[in-house]
């Protein structure tokens, strides 16, 4: 009986122990997660996006280093500063469109081929939502992102898990494509 009593104060002790240690992880998980969903619940950094007016009009010619501020300088961009702006702007019918690629080049922006895989996709996308190409607002990280000003690039850049929360579609462009740099096939693999 005395070896039941010690091995049983044990393993009390052990398992109370156990979910201390369980409680202490579910309350350090718990704000983890809150604290996540309280990052996505506001705009680190605006959400920058192009009209698909504009966005249709552009040739692979026009991706250069600082397209975010060439835009930016004419007038295109649409600038969502807040959550409740970007709520607003949907409610009033706008519908986003998070476009992300595999860089096969050494130039910025998509290639050729994923451009024009991107405007389809706009396209199918508003005739599908049963909206009129004027509603929608393009994503892309050349056009949204900034370039000279590096620590706005960075908080740009930290805020793209909140710009992926908030579009209404996110579309994954990978036509059959070529590595400029090393001939390699790009693809959805």
């Amino acid at each position: 009986h005395i070896c039941n009593f010690y091995g049983d104060r044990q393993r009390h002790a052990y398992e109370k122990a156990q979910r201390t240690h369980e409680a202490k992880r579910d309350q350090e998980l718990q704000r983890t997660v809150i604290e996540a969903v309280a990052s996505v619940g506001e705009l680190p950094h605006p959400l920058v996006t192009l009209p698909s007016r504009y966005f249709l009009e552009l040739k692979r010619e026009d991706m250069w280093d600082d397209l975010h501020e060439n835009c930016r300088e004419a007038g295109m961009l649409q600038v969502f500063d807040t959550m409740s702006h970007v709520r607003n702007a949907k409610m009033d019918g706008a519908f986003i469109i998070f476009f992300s690629y595999e860089c096969i080049s050494s130039k910025v922006g998509p290639n050729e081929v994923q451009l024009e895989a991107m405007k389809s996709a706009l396209v199918e996308l508003a005739n599908g939502a049963g909206k009129s190409l004027e509603d929608m607002y393009i994503w892309l990280d050349c056009i949204s992102i900034p370039q000279r000003n590096k620590a706005m690039q960075a908080a740009a850049i930290k805020s793209i898990y909140t710009f992926a929360s908030v579009p209404d579609a996110m579309v994954l462009i990978c036509p059959d494509s070529q590595h400029v740099l090393t001939g390699e096939p790009a693809s959805a693999d």
